[in-house]
């Protein structure tokens, strides 16, 4: 209602301005008509025209007025209809507003909580950063080492490569020397035999009388049983070490393949490996249980016997760093290692050349079982 007034009003306040605006210009109009008009004649008519028109004017704001009283009437009692309207969009438009208030509540909240997490994103990506930088700096300096290492791996490769290219040159020529030697022994083991063979012969004739026709049978003093003992022991020795210098040999050639398979495997990796097989013990020698059994207890050494003094602990230790080194023991460290020979036979008569071949075979035979002993201790390592 208050607006219906207010707009009546201000219709009122409109027509009337109009109605005044309208009244000064009839005024001015008839006015100047009067003053134009100089017959006295034409002035009623000019009145008539203006009382006309100023009445047509008056019944059209008249009609104006009318036509706005009754539209703000028409408002005036729709009034309340359109406040129940107004007050249901109102209404609307408050749930709305505070729907919109909640969702812009929770929108903060979840731009604050994005921000908080943006925040801390950032944090960690520094962090990350940090990180990453000191381990690339690290990864850096982990290849430069890696690299120095790998550097420092060629040239001990190519070092050990070279050592070893040339132990095992020098270990071939030691192997070709101790073939040789192998050859020289079995030669004079020949002619060991040999002698041995003329030896019993000669003496198988002395004791069964052997004369030759047309010569006058001649007597020989019978000899004594220690030197029929000390050649039978000599052939039977003799046979024994044949026996021990083959198996020896086989020991040699099985050393030899396991040498050239570690070779094939050393240029296959490069690499020197460390001898960490376990051998089983190793098999008693013959030769060996022999020479315990000949060896003299006491002062006096029997006949025929050779007297092998046992080596020094520096000796075996020398076996064991050529071994080491070169796959083998040198030459002149078995010949520096072999024990001296004692040959003290008083009471037979065996000729010179036969008991300095014994000796030396007897003295090369212990120094190749105390070098066999120390290949196999060193391998069992």
């Amino acid at each position: 209602m208050p607006d219906a007034v207010e707009s009546m009003r201000a219709a009122e306040a409109e027509l009337a301005g109009w109605l005044h605006v309208t009244n000064q210009l009839l005024l001015d109009g008839a006015r100047h008509a009067l003053a134009r008009v100089e017959e006295p004649a034409q002035r009623t008519a000019v009145q008539a025209a203006y009382v006309e028109g100023l009445t047509v004017l008056l019944h059209s704001h008249a009609a104006i007025v009318s036509s706005a009283l009754s539209t703000a009437t028409a408002e005036a009692e729709a009034e309340p209809e359109v406040e129940k309207t107004r007050a249901a969009k109102r209404e609307l438009a408050d749930t709305e507003m505070r729907q919109l208030a909640q969702q812009k509540l929770e929108l903060e909240q979840e731009v604050a909580a994005l921000q908080k997490e943006a925040r801390r994103s950032a944090e960690a990506v520094s962090a990350a950063r940090l990180d990453a930088d000191a381990v690339r700096s690290e990864v850096v300096q982990e290849q430069q080492v890696l690299e120095a290492l790998r550097r420092e791996r060629r040239v001990e490769v190519a070092r050990q490569r070279e050592e070893h290219e040339r132990h095992m040159s020098e270990a071939r020529q030691e192997l070709l020397q101790a073939k040789e030697e192998y050859a020289v022994e079995e030669r004079r083991l020949q002619a060991v035999r040999q002698q041995l063979r003329l030896l019993a012969a000669t003496l198988a004739r002395l004791r069964d009388g052997d004369a030759e026709a047309g010569e006058e049978s001649m007597s020989y003093e019978e000899p004594s049983e220690s030197l029929r003992q000390i050649f039978e022991k000599l052939v039977e020795f003799a046979e024994v070490a044949r026996r021990t210098q083959q198996e020896l040999q086989e020991e040699a050639a099985a050393l030899r393949e396991q040498l050239a398979a570690e070779e094939s495997m050393l240029h296959h990796n490069g690499l020197r490996p460390l001898y960490q097989r376990i051998l089983p013990p190793p098999a008693v020698n013959p030769v060996a249980l022999k020479l315990r059994e000949l060896r003299p207890q006491g002062a006096k050494t029997p006949c025929g016997v050779v007297n092998t003094p046992r080596m020094s602990n520096r000796q075996p230790q020398q076996h064991n760093y050529y071994y080491y080194y070169y796959g083998h023991v040198r030459g002149d460290v078995a010949a520096a290692s072999s024990p001296g020979s004692l040959c003290q036979t008083p009471n037979a008569r065996v000729p010179d050349e036969v008991s300095s071949l014994v000796t030396a075979w007897r003295e090369r035979m212990a120094a190749l079982k105390a070098e066999l002993r120390d290949l196999r201790r060193e391998i069992g390592r």
